[in-house]
């Protein structure tokens, strides 16, 4: 998908740059707000000095218009999020400045928080940024106030997202514990994988994945043994892309940080099984 071409300047009011609602970059970006909105909220309910700005974006309707407003996030009440109107919608005329609307979980398509005047979250901000001119991306830098830059994604870790899934794994190594890693990486995909790359004519043999799982099992532990296990204590991790490779394999590249110097990049094959959960299926190197 292309960016909408439409760019509207607003006189005391933020410019518009709209970008199509099935972009593929922008329906990411919401599930990734999505499935870290946890971090958002316990902050929020729990907002400490360096943490200056908290906001929420939601889609509401008027008639036939649709748009997706940013609200000053106020405060969390039985699990829904309320927030304040700061700007003056284009079209939806049952919105107005200043109103006070509540949100629930689902409701919520971006969240940001401003850290140390560093944007954490929004992620559609991001995708727009990206898909602007240069001279818009200029002019739409020239009106914040903060730093955009990889920031930190705070996904929780668990095997019901790509992203969960590697940290999952990061904490295996972590905990030196062989047996978990082993148990939290697809061998047998990663296998497939590495044989189509070296044999173009492989057809699947079974035995021949095995026989190739045992090398690559071994060899993890040679390296492990002989080399330095990995560590990632105290890493700040950006997922910057995804790649969907097909309906159960995409390709996750991580950006690492150790105190603010760049520390890795990591490309992964991610798998998503039958249960709708996740296991990192190999280094793409």
């Amino acid at each position: 998908m292309i960016l909408d071409k439409t760019f509207l300047r607003r006189s005391g009011n933020p410019d518009v740059y709209l970008v199509k609602e099935d972009d593929a970059q922008l329906i990411q970006a919401i599930e990734k707000a999505k499935n870290t909105l946890k971090y958002f909220k316990d902050s929020l309910e729990n907002a400490q000095t360096h943490q200056t700005y908290f906001s929420i974006k939601t889609k509401l309707t008027d008639g036939n218009y649709t748009e997706h407003i940013w609200l000053d996030a106020a405060e969390i009440k039985d699990n829904i999020v309320y927030g304040i109107v700061n700007n003056v919608p284009t079209n939806l005329k049952n919105v107005e400045l200043g109103r006070k609307i509540g949100v629930s979980e689902n409701e919520i398509t971006d969240w940001l928080i401003i850290e140390n005047n560093r944007l954490i979250g929004g992620y559609t901000i991001r995708v727009i940024r990206d898909k602007m001119s240069r001279a818009h991306r200029e002019l739409f830098e020239s009106t914040i106030k903060f730093k955009i830059d990889h920031g930190i994604d705070h996904f929780e870790a668990t095997n019901t997202t790509p992203e969960g899934a590697i940290i999952l794994l990061e904490n295996a190594y972590d905990s030196r514990e062989l047996q978990s890693v082993y148990n939290l990486i697809d061998f047998e995909h990663e296998a497939s994988i590495m044989l189509k790359q070296t044999m173009p004519k492989f057809d699947g043999n079974p035995e021949l994945i095995q026989q190739f799982v045992e090398l690559l099992k071994v060899g993890l532990e040679k390296e492990l043994v002989e080399k330095r296990w990995p560590t990632f204590k105290n890493v700040e991790r950006a997922f910057i892309k995804k790649e969907i490779v097909s309906n159960e394999l995409m390709i996750l590249t991580e950006y690492l940080t150790l105190s603010g110097s760049p520390y890795a990049t990591n490309k992964l094959f991610v798998k998503k099984r039958p249960d709708n959960t996740y296991i990192v299926a190999g280094n793409t190197k």
